[in-house]
């Protein structure tokens, strides 16, 4: 579940896999960026939190999100959910396998960065009508 911004709408946080976007200030600009969440869900009567994973430019958030499928698929125990799998090996080393992604050394040299997912324009901070006005 997927959100351009941090309102619930997009139901991110009651996801396997959630993210939200964002800004993140790096020097002078502002930079696109997604929050992951991992280890939502709901069932009947109940509901689960997903927990803020890491923070990746926009960018990076689909490979962000392929290797967290990669990794499941390659670590996961038979009938193991994805919560149940993130709980197993826990936070810190899904992290680690994802932190390189976060990484902004350098960032003012990869002009990919400052364009956010399906735009062709360097990203601009600015308030405006929201997804949930139209």
């Amino acid at each position: 579940k997927i959100s351009g911004c941090p309102n619930s709408c997009g139901h991110h946080h009651v996801a396997d896999i959630g993210c939200f976007g964002m800004a993140m200030k790096v020097g002078e600009r502002h930079l696109p960026c997604y929050q992951l969440l991992v280890g939502g869900g709901t069932s009947s009567g109940s509901a689960r939190f997903g927990r803020r994973l890491i923070r990746v430019p926009s960018c990076r958030a689909p490979d962000a999100i392929a290797r967290l499928l990669r990794l499941y698929a390659a670590q996961r125990q038979p009938d193991e959910s994805f919560p149940a799998f993130i709980d197993r090996i826990g936070m810190d080393r899904v992290q680690q396998h994802l932190q390189d992604l976060a990484d902004l050394t350098g960032a003012e040299r990869q002009p990919e960065l400052w364009t956010d997912l399906g735009d062709d324009e360097p990203f601009r901070l600015e308030a405006g009508r929201g997804e949930c006005a139209e």
